[in-house]
Parts: structure tokens; C-alpha cells; sequence
């Protein structure tokens, strides 16, 4: 069996995903010893610019799943950051995902890492604030996601849209689960 794959997901910005995951990733690599990769599919490479001094900017990760179902796939670059895992860079040429126009566009990620030989135990993604392309792919290639959300009411507007769209991924790729909601930035003294 390949690594275990969990992608921080909602469709709202600023909840916490990328703090959540790149912490994550570090647990499972530091105190577990796991060998993880992280795989940052926001396009404003929020995850990339936390976790690593320069990146290319997210450009290979967009060229590797276009060529993957291609003769002549290419691997992305992969980076070591400092708290002891690998990233795979996002950043502006993702957004090109949401135009492309072939039918299984949201299958180009799962396409990817079947063609890639990755030796990870586990694979984190961070997922933009949207529910749009990227995510999808994210989650059709997902053992498991994790919404993260605050007790904000914006924030939890969109939980319902967020399951739901779980829900549906649930029929494509029947091993995939939503493991929880984590509540960030709860205030106690309310």
C-alpha cells in the first residue's frame, strides 16, 4: 500500500489550513518519524513561502499534472524544508487548473501520483479556500480530509457546501473519508 493521504480543506480562507497541515507534517515527521511530503496546492503558495526559504514557485507542480497521463510525465520539484519533510510547491500557475478543459481535469493529480515512485509514509496537502478544481483533485486522490474552520460564522457558512461536496467525492473514491472538523482560534474567555 502507498502512503496515507490527508488534504486540509475549506472553502474559506484564513481558518488555519496551512498552519494546521504544516504542523501536522512536522509532527508526523519529527515525534513519529515518518518520512512525509507535503503538497501545496494553494495558488498562493502560502504553505511554500512558510515552509521554504525559495521554491520555484509551484510551476513544476502544474507541468507534472498536465504531462502525467502523457507519454513522457515529469516529476515536480520536490524540496527538504527546515522542520524535516518534503514540499512539493504551489504558487500562481495552479491557477491555470481551473481552466483546464479536459473531462477528467479533476483527476489530474490522482494521474500524477500513480505515475510518480514517491517513498513517503504519509502525504499532507494543503488545499486553497475554495472548493474549486484544485481541492477536488486533492480530495479524489484523498484517503482522508480534514476541514478546518473557526467559530466564526463566515467561516462556518460554507461547512455544509464543504461536506457536501465530501460527500460526493465519497462515490468516486469509496476509501475516502472526512477523518474531522478541527476548531481553530477558539477564545475560552467567551
Amino acid at each position: 500500500p502507498g502512503p496515507k493521504v490527508v488534504s486540509f480543506i475549506n472553502a474559506k480562507g484564513g481558518v488555519g489550513k496551512t498552519t494546521m497541515s504544516a504542523n501536522i507534517a512536522a509532527a508526523w515527521a519529527v515525534e513519529m518519524g515518518m518520512r512525509v511530503l507535503q503538497v501545496d496546492l494553494d495558488p498562493q503558495g502560502s504553505a511554500s513561502n512558510y515552509l521554504l526559504a525559495s521554491s520555484d514557485g509551484g510551476e513544476g507542480l502544474m507541468e507534472a499534472m498536465e504531462r502525467a497521463s502523457g507519454p513522457h510525465p515529469v516529476a515536480p520539484d520536490i524540496y527538504e524544508a527546515e522542520a524535516g519533510f518534503d514540499v512539493i510547491p504551489g504558487g500562481a500557475a495552479l491557477e491555470s487548473l481551473e481552466r483546464v478543459s479536459r473531462s477528467y481535469a479533476e483527476f489530474m493529480l490522482s494521474e500524477l501520483f500513480e505515475v510518480l515512485e514517491l517513498d513517503y509514509d504519509a502525504v499532507v496537502r494543503d488545499c486553497p479556500p475554495s472548493m474549486a478544481r484544485a481541492t477536488m483533485n486533492a480530495l479524489t486522490a484523498s484517503d482522508a480530509a480534514v476541514i478546518v474552520t473557526n467559530p466564526d460564522g463566515m467561516a462556518n457558512a460554507g461547512l455544509y457546501r464543504v461536506l457536501d461536496d465530501a460527500a460526493r467525492i465519497e462515490r468516486h473514491n469509496p476509501g475516502f473519508c472526512v477523518a474531522g472538523i478541527v476548531i481553530t482560534r477558539v477564545d475560552r474567555t467567551v
